[in-house]
């Protein structure tokens, strides 16, 4: 039984104040903390009521590395009710990946910024047209608030990109770089090799340098995405170094294998090869 909530949706116009919360949570994250620096931010002050909570679409941002999106909840009983499930789609019903995710409660008050994963953007639109839903739940009596939705538009932020497609080979392994996407909130590159034990999960280990004359700057690896049936892992890095110009440098030091069935296997958990795969490159 899908129950059907009415829903009051306000626009707040005028000049928005950040509420301390998202405030907070997005000063958390060095790429999202940049791009508001950099003037990127994009106040939405969208507000929807449903039985009694009322979610508070604050903000969004969008690059070609990530969706971004801030949000609050407010309760008028004091219960915490949090978000079950969301999706995020845009007008052609292209849906994007959540990747990472931020939350503080305090007051009666939930804050919550969320990255999607933007990669498969293909075009250059100079603006986003996008739709969040949103399932919420009471942490205290379970019950359920859904559904709420936000449609809404955001500015896209292109990155500075290059296909690389090197390769290069040491400790008989053969890793390919297969491109580097660098956005005000993000720098990601796509690292692809196939480990010399096909039972392993390989994943590696790298940094980004830049040498412009005698400075040099450096963004190390924070996260990255499971390898696919290519061997191939979206990795991150941070700071995004989006204003930097030189001569660009990836290393990869290491190479990680996992045993997916440790303990039952008798394999070792681990397997690790160092060494050193470089890779030369210019960005536009």
């Amino acid at each position: 039984l899908i129950l059907i909530v009415m829903i009051s949706l306000l626009f707040v116009t005028g000049v928005y104040a950040f509420n301390p919360t998202i405030q907070h949570l997005l000063n958390a994250d060095a790429g999202l903390k940049e791009a508001n620096s950099n003037g990127l931010e994009h106040p939405l002050g969208l507000e929807q009521i449903a039985q009694g909570v009322k979610v508070t679409l604050d903000w969004a941002y969008a690059d070609e590395n990530r969706i971004a999106i801030a949000y609050t909840i407010v309760s008028e009983n004091g219960n915490q009710y949090e978000p079950k499930d969301f999706t995020l789609t845009n007008s052609a019903g292209q849906s994007f990946p959540a990747t990472t995710g931020m939350a503080d409660f305090s007051q009666g008050e939930g804050g919550y910024v969320f990255s999607f994963d933007a990669s498969s953007i293909t075009n250059n639109s100079q603006n986003l047209d996008l739709h969040l839903n949103l399932w919420l739940d009471s942490k205290e009596s379970k019950e359920l608030v859904e559904p709420i939705s936000f449609s809404f538009q955001v500015p896209f932020t292109p990155g500075r990109n290059a296909d690389l497609e090197q390769h290069y080979t040491a400790e008989g392994i053969l890793i390919t770089l297969e491109k580097v996407v660098v956005t005000p909130s993000d720098l990601t590159a796509v690292i692809c090799f196939k480990g010399p034990n096909e039972y392993y999960k390989w994943t590696p280990i790298s940094h980004i340098d830049i040498k412009n004359g005698e400075n040099s700057v450096r963004a190390t690896n924070g996260s990255l995405t499971n390898p696919d049936e290519n061997g191939c892992t979206t990795n991150h890095y941070f700071p995004s170094l989006y204003t930097h110009d030189g001569i660009w440098s990836l290393t990869v030091t290491e190479l990680v294998g996992t045993n997916p069935d440790y303990p039952e296997s008798d394999k070792p958990h681990q397997q690790r090869i160092p060494g050193l795969w470089i890779f030369e490159f210019e960005l536009p």
